[in-house]
């Protein structure tokens, strides 16, 4: 309840007053008697107000920053929590249990059809008569120049080269043997490659003997090398030229090319022979 009097006719609120009551908003009445009685002087008018119940905005001045901040985190935790205790959809597992049943199947099943069904073989060659006849030869010939020539040579390399290295003294031609093996295993592979451009049209024939990358240069360098190796040894230490020998980086490379010759014979001869089995078995059409 407000009262108020006018004062030289002032108006207080919508009417004007003497000595009567006029209607006043509560923040008006605020702002003019409370917070600005200095305005108002003594002489002009005088007010007394008297306001029962608490102020309308006394509990929005009293909440802080903080305490939004604490409700809202508040509010967050209760939907975690309400998310939490929340039933799955029933949908949901149904499909999960579905999914588990299939993936047990596979794993029981795959094992059982991977045995059962085995690899799709190629299919056989098929080759004219000539054809055939055409490419037994180039293989035959060319396995013959392997076996009757570099298969000699390698045998007589090596018992040379073992020799000149376990032997305590060194044989007096030692050289010149060296040099002849080195000619002759030239002249074997030479030979090999005249065969293997006679056929170089049977690609895949070709492409055995070329598997294993040995050839002329790595089966004569080594000993070639070796050849003044010992001639400089007879010089400078004649009475120690084994001693030497076996601590001699070129030696050690001539006794690895004899063993990169026999692992080069060892893998071509066996897959000669094969691909001629392959040739046997293929069929024979007629064609032009």
């Amino acid at each position: 309840m407000v009262r108020a009097r006018c004062v030289h006719g002032f108006k207080l609120g919508l009417a004007r007053c003497r000595g009567g009551i006029g209607p006043l908003g509560l923040h008006e009445i605020y702002s003019r008697l409370i917070r600005k009685p200095a305005e108002s002087g003594g002489d002009r008018f005088s007010a007394t107000g008297v306001v029962y119940g608490p102020s309308p905005r006394t509990w929005i001045q009293r909440v802080e920053p903080y305490h939004i901040i604490a409700l809202g985190l508040a509010i967050a935790a209760a939907g975690v929590i309400w998310l939490m205790l929340k039933a799955e959809d029933p949908r949901i597992a149904q499909l999960q249990g579905q999914v588990l049943v299939l993936q047990q199947h596979i794993a029981k099943t795959a094992p059982a059809s991977t045995a059962q069904v085995p690899p799709t073989p190629p299919p056989p060659k098929r080759y004219t008569t000539y054809e055939k006849e055409q490419r037994l030869r180039a293989v035959d010939e060319i396995y013959n120049v392997i076996a009757t020539q570099l298969q000699p040579t390698y045998n007589e390399g090596r018992k040379l080269v073992f020799e000149i290295y376990q032997a305590p003294t060194i044989d007096d031609r030692a050289e010149q043997h060296l040099t002849d093996y080195a000619d002759k295993a030239q002249a074997s592979f030479d030979n090999l490659n005249t065969f293997l451009k006679k056929y170089n049209y049977f690609a895949d024939i070709v492409q055995v003997t070329t598997i294993n990358k040995f050839n002329a240069v790595a089966a004569t360098h080594g000993v070639k090398n070796l050849v003044p190796e010992i001639q400089a040894l007879r010089i400078k230490a004649p009475n120690d030229i084994h001693w030497f020998l076996l601590r001699n980086t070129t030696m050690m490379d001539a006794l690895n090319q004899i063993r990169d010759f026999e692992q080069y014979l060892n893998d071509t001869l066996p897959r000669l022979q094969e691909k001629r089995a392959e040739i046997e078995k293929a069929e024979v059409y007629s064609g032009q």
